[in-house]
């Protein structure tokens, strides 16, 4: 090879080097930046026990079931921005095992900014259409679910909390308790 062209393939490989490393290193610092150090984890941890939602009332109604719930911030931080959803979950066949319903219906009366210390009431109404004349839709066993960000809207930040009403609020007493028998015949 002649010294020109040796010149123009040490520059053509050393582009490609620097650009191939270039690349590698944007792509490293941005999933750096989606990785919770140990101590945010412990954050977001004590965090998300010291939030809560309770059942202040639970209505049956003709048009369907209304929910009133307190959203309370009981941590050291913001909420900054939440979404609270409640949905029925589905059952198997053989009524084994439940899962958790893609039809939510999201509260109302929600707000942003939720300081340290504040309650807020929301509320959802979920029509009988939703669930009526299912029998792998358990009406008697809401589930919550609880999708924000504390402090700032960022990955790092972001949270989600889901399960049973009971999960959430344990002094939670649904309507069907006093029938046992229908829930064994209808989900257990």
């Amino acid at each position: 090879m002649k010294f020109k062209e040796v010149n123009v393939l040490c520059r053509i490989i050393s582009r490609s080097s620097l650009f191939t490393i270039l690349i590698i290193m944007a792509l490293l610092v941005g999933c750096a930046r989606n990785i919770r150090t140990n101590h945010e984890e412990e954050i977001h941890s004590n965090f998300l026990d010291r939030v809560s939602i309770e059942v202040i009332s639970e209505s049956v109604l003709p048009e369907g079931i209304k929910y009133n719930f307190m959203l309370k911030n009981e941590s050291e931080h913001v909420i900054v921005q939440n979404n609270v959803y409640v949905s029925f979950p589905i059952t198997n066949i053989d009524r084994s095992k439940f899962v958790m319903n893609i039809s939510k219906v999201e509260a109302t009366g929600n707000r942003i900014n939720i300081e340290p210390g504040d309650e807020v009431t929301i509320s959802a109404f979920i029509p009988k259409e939703n669930f009526q004349d299912n029998k792998l839709i358990c009406s008697e066993k809401p589930q919550l679910e609880l999708k924000g960000y504390m402090n700032t809207i960022d990955e790092v930040n972001h949270f989600e909390m889901s399960g049973d009403v009971s999960y959430f609020d344990s002094n939670f007493k649904s309507r069907y308790d006093s029938h046992e028998e229908e829930i064994s015949e209808d989900c257990d």
